[in-house]
C-alpha cells in the first residue's frame, strides 16, 4: 500500500470513530425535554403534591421539588426512582413521562 492509501484509511477510521461518538439515544432524540414545558409539570403534578411527598416542607427523599434548582440537585435520584417505578408513590407515570424526565436528565438537566 502506498503512503496516501494509509493516510486515507486513517482519516476514514477517525471520521467513523467521531461519528459513532455522536450517536444519541433514539428515544431521547424524539422526546420533548424542556424543563419548564415538559418536565416541571410532571414533577409538580405527580411529585410535589404535599409535605408527605415532595411539596413545601417535605423531608421525604431529596426533600421539596418545587424549583428548578431542587429538581436539578435531585436529578439522579429522580431518574432512578421514576425509571424503576418506585416513585411516585400511589401513582404511576406513563412511559412517555418517564422518558421525558429521563431524557431531560441524560441531556444535562437544562433550565430551559
Amino acid at each position: 500500500m502506498k503512503k496516501n492509501q494509509y493516510v486515507m484509511i486513517i482519516v476514514l477510521m477517525t471520521c467513523i470513530a467521531v461519528a459513532c461518538n455522536k450517536v444519541t439515544d433514539p428515544i431521547c432524540s424524539l422526546t420533548p425535554q424542556r424543563f419548564s414545558e415538559h418536565v416541571n409539570p410532571i414533577i409538580q403534578n405527580s411529585c410535589a403534591t404535599g409535605s408527605n411527598c415532595h411539596g413545601s416542607g417535605s423531608s421525604s427523599g431529596p426533600g421539596p421539588l418545587l424549583t428548578y434548582d431542587q429538581v436539578k440537585n435531585a436529578a439522579s435520584q429522580i431518574q432512578k426512582s421514576v425509571v424503576d417505578r418506585t416513585m411516585p408513590r400511589g401513582s404511576t407515570l406513563s412511559k412517555e413521562q418517564i422518558n421525558i424526565i429521563s431524557c431531560w436528565i441524560e441531556n444535562g438537566a437544562l433550565n430551559n
